[in-house]
Protein backbone atom coordinates (compact mmCIF):
# COMPACT_ATOMS: atom_id res chain seq x y z
CA UNK A 1 0.00 0.00 0.00
CA UNK A 2 2.57 2.36 0.86
CA UNK A 3 4.78 2.10 -2.58
CA UNK A 4 1.11 2.74 -4.56
CA UNK A 5 1.08 5.77 -2.39
CA UNK A 6 4.80 7.08 -3.13
CA UNK A 7 4.69 6.20 -6.68
CA UNK A 8 1.66 8.02 -6.80
CA UNK A 9 2.88 11.47 -5.45
CA UNK A 10 6.11 10.79 -7.62
CA UNK A 11 3.87 10.48 -10.18
CA UNK A 12 1.89 13.85 -9.52
CA UNK A 13 5.17 15.71 -8.75
CA UNK A 14 6.58 14.92 -12.47
CA UNK A 15 3.60 15.66 -14.20
CA UNK A 16 2.99 19.19 -12.46
CA UNK A 17 6.50 19.99 -12.75
CA UNK A 18 6.83 19.92 -16.57
CA UNK A 19 4.47 22.60 -16.68
CA UNK A 20 5.53 26.12 -17.97
CA UNK A 21 3.39 28.90 -15.94
CA UNK A 22 3.81 30.98 -19.06
CA UNK A 23 2.49 29.20 -21.96
CA UNK A 24 -0.54 27.69 -19.91
CA UNK A 25 -1.76 31.38 -20.02
CA UNK A 26 -2.79 32.02 -23.51
CA UNK A 27 -4.54 34.98 -24.99
CA UNK A 28 -7.70 33.59 -26.73
CA UNK A 29 -9.36 36.74 -28.19
CA UNK A 30 -12.83 36.33 -30.57
CA UNK A 31 -11.72 34.81 -34.31
CA UNK A 32 -10.52 37.41 -36.51
CA UNK A 33 -7.88 37.82 -39.17
CA UNK A 34 -4.37 38.55 -38.01
CA UNK A 35 -1.82 40.94 -39.19
CA UNK A 36 0.56 38.25 -40.48
CA UNK A 37 -1.78 36.93 -42.96
CA UNK A 38 -1.99 37.16 -46.89
CA UNK A 39 -6.04 36.85 -47.19
CA UNK A 40 -8.97 36.90 -45.16
CA UNK A 41 -10.92 36.16 -47.41
CA UNK A 42 -11.45 34.36 -50.40
CA UNK A 43 -14.03 34.39 -53.24
CA UNK A 44 -14.81 30.79 -54.33
CA UNK A 45 -17.88 29.31 -56.40
CA UNK A 46 -19.16 28.04 -53.43
CA UNK A 47 -19.02 31.41 -51.82
CA UNK A 48 -17.24 34.09 -49.74
CA UNK A 49 -14.62 32.40 -47.50
CA UNK A 50 -12.96 34.21 -44.33
CA UNK A 51 -10.47 33.12 -42.66
CA UNK A 52 -10.21 33.85 -38.70
CA UNK A 53 -7.65 33.06 -35.97
CA UNK A 54 -8.61 33.08 -32.18
CA UNK A 55 -5.19 34.75 -31.47
CA UNK A 56 -3.82 37.74 -32.27
CA UNK A 57 -0.09 36.56 -33.01
CA UNK A 58 0.68 32.46 -34.12
CA UNK A 59 3.14 31.11 -31.75
CA UNK A 60 4.43 28.20 -32.54
CA UNK A 61 3.81 24.99 -29.71
CA UNK A 62 0.74 27.13 -28.47
CA UNK A 63 -2.71 25.86 -29.54
CA UNK A 64 -5.23 28.45 -31.38
CA UNK A 65 -7.88 27.69 -33.60
CA UNK A 66 -8.88 28.25 -37.02
CA UNK A 67 -12.57 28.80 -38.07
CA UNK A 68 -13.12 28.97 -41.72
CA UNK A 69 -16.32 30.81 -42.71
CA UNK A 70 -18.31 30.54 -45.57
CA UNK A 71 -20.91 32.89 -46.58
CA UNK A 72 -23.25 31.48 -49.41
CA UNK A 73 -24.60 33.71 -52.45
CA UNK A 74 -28.35 34.64 -52.68
CA UNK A 75 -28.64 32.84 -55.71
CA UNK A 76 -26.40 30.12 -55.00
CA UNK A 77 -27.91 26.65 -54.70
CA UNK A 78 -25.80 24.06 -52.67
CA UNK A 79 -25.52 20.65 -54.26
CA UNK A 80 -25.67 19.60 -51.25
CA UNK A 81 -23.32 19.48 -48.04
CA UNK A 82 -19.94 20.91 -47.65
CA UNK A 83 -16.88 19.73 -46.03
CA UNK A 84 -13.50 21.27 -45.59
CA UNK A 85 -10.15 19.54 -45.17
CA UNK A 86 -7.13 21.12 -45.35
CA UNK A 87 -3.06 21.22 -44.15
CA UNK A 88 -0.58 23.01 -43.31
CA UNK A 89 3.23 23.15 -44.99
CA UNK A 90 5.96 25.62 -44.08
CA UNK A 91 6.47 27.77 -46.79
CA UNK A 92 10.48 29.02 -45.86
CA UNK A 93 11.14 25.78 -44.05
CA UNK A 94 9.77 22.44 -44.86
CA UNK A 95 8.23 21.28 -41.88
CA UNK A 96 6.07 18.27 -43.40
CA UNK A 97 2.22 18.34 -43.72
CA UNK A 98 0.35 18.84 -40.87
CA UNK A 99 -3.30 17.72 -41.60
CA UNK A 100 -6.52 20.25 -39.99
CA UNK A 101 -9.61 18.52 -38.99
CA UNK A 102 -12.31 20.69 -39.55
CA UNK A 103 -15.71 20.82 -37.17
CA UNK A 104 -18.99 21.56 -39.06
CA UNK A 105 -20.63 24.85 -36.99
CA UNK A 106 -22.81 25.82 -39.39
CA UNK A 107 -25.93 28.55 -39.16
CA UNK A 108 -28.29 28.14 -41.71
CA UNK A 109 -30.80 31.29 -40.81
CA UNK A 110 -28.34 33.47 -41.54
CA UNK A 111 -26.80 31.73 -44.31
CA UNK A 112 -23.48 30.69 -43.19
CA UNK A 113 -21.61 28.09 -42.58
CA UNK A 114 -18.55 27.56 -40.00
CA UNK A 115 -16.15 25.02 -39.62
CA UNK A 116 -13.52 25.18 -36.88
CA UNK A 117 -10.26 23.31 -36.93
CA UNK A 118 -7.59 23.45 -33.30
CA UNK A 119 -3.98 23.45 -34.47
CA UNK A 120 -0.80 23.02 -32.90
CA UNK A 121 2.72 24.15 -35.34
CA UNK A 122 6.06 22.96 -33.99
CA UNK A 123 8.81 25.61 -33.42
CA UNK A 124 11.56 25.56 -36.03
CA UNK A 125 15.28 27.25 -36.29
CA UNK A 126 13.49 30.24 -37.92
CA UNK A 127 12.48 32.62 -35.80
CA UNK A 128 9.45 33.85 -38.10
CA UNK A 129 7.89 31.29 -39.79
CA UNK A 130 5.77 31.45 -42.85
CA UNK A 131 2.95 28.65 -43.40
CA UNK A 132 1.07 28.17 -46.24
CA UNK A 133 -2.66 26.73 -45.27
CA UNK A 134 -4.53 24.62 -47.88
CA UNK A 135 -8.33 24.24 -47.81
CA UNK A 136 -10.20 21.85 -49.95
CA UNK A 137 -13.70 22.54 -49.76
CA UNK A 138 -16.22 19.65 -51.37
CA UNK A 139 -19.95 18.78 -51.61
CA UNK A 140 -21.70 16.11 -52.16
CA UNK A 141 -22.27 15.89 -55.59
CA UNK A 142 -18.39 16.47 -56.38
CA UNK A 143 -18.13 20.00 -56.44
CA UNK A 144 -14.33 20.68 -55.41
CA UNK A 145 -11.94 24.15 -54.58
CA UNK A 146 -9.05 24.18 -53.16
CA UNK A 147 -7.91 27.32 -52.10
CA UNK A 148 -4.83 28.76 -50.05
CA UNK A 149 -3.59 31.33 -47.44
CA UNK A 150 -0.20 31.81 -46.10
CA UNK A 151 0.41 33.14 -42.26
CA UNK A 152 3.62 33.79 -40.32
CA UNK A 153 4.16 32.70 -36.89
CA UNK A 154 6.91 34.02 -34.33
CA UNK A 155 8.80 32.30 -32.05
CA UNK A 156 9.47 33.38 -28.79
Amino acid sequence: MNTKYLTFLLLLFMLSSCTDIEKVNLHYIYPQCISGQSNCSVITSFGLINIKFNVETVIPENPFIVVVELNHQQELKLNGKLKITGYLEGKNMYMGKIPLFFSDTDNKEIKKENFQADVLLGSCSEKEMIWRMWLIITDDNGGKETIFIDFTSIRD
